[in-house]
């Protein structure tokens, strides 16, 4: 039920936010959790370690994670006008690795310029693939059309 788990996320918990981090492994979940904590910007870096991933993820999904991620930061921003910084942490590789550092108001403008141009060429990617797949005139070898689908053109 949506309502149960928004109160369970809504528990400022380090062991919680530890067990959708490292046993549950769900971003979407983990993304929620920051976002009722005000914690946007953390929000935002989940999003797009989700969006930018190695592993097979469908473009409509990294179309997705990357529009929150861009909703993550536009909220940090919002939020945080008035301060010079607000914590980010990175993450690193795929242990979940994470360390706290300092993030400027232009640093979160930038990251969210530089999201709205992927999220931009993401779009136009995802119009080639319907194109591609709705097309009878397409003879596109398996694996090509896989990556049109499963990966972010640069």
């Amino acid at each position: 039920n949506t309502n149960q788990t928004d109160t369970l996320l809504r528990i400022d918990s380090s062991s919680l936010e530890t067990w959708l981090e490292t046993e549950k492994r769900d971003y979407d979940l983990l993304r929620r959790y920051y976002s009722f904590h005000n914690r946007n910007v953390l929000a935002g870096e989940i999003m797009m370690k989700q969006a930018e991933s190695e592993e097979n993820v469908h473009l409509k999904e990294r179309i997705q994670c990357l529009t929150r991620a861009m909703d993550s930061f536009s909220a940090a921003l919002q939020t945080s006008h008035s301060r010079i910084a607000v914590t980010r942490r990175f993450i690193q590789g795929r242990d979940g690795f994470f360390d706290d550092q300092k993030v400027s108001l232009s640093d979160l403008n930038s990251r969210i310029h530089s999201i709205q141009e992927k999220l931009d060429i993401a779009k136009i990617q995802q119009r080639v693939l319907n194109i591609v797949e709705l097309s009878e005139n397409v003879d596109l070898e398996p694996a090509k059309s896989d990556c049109l689908a499963y990966s972010l053109v640069n």
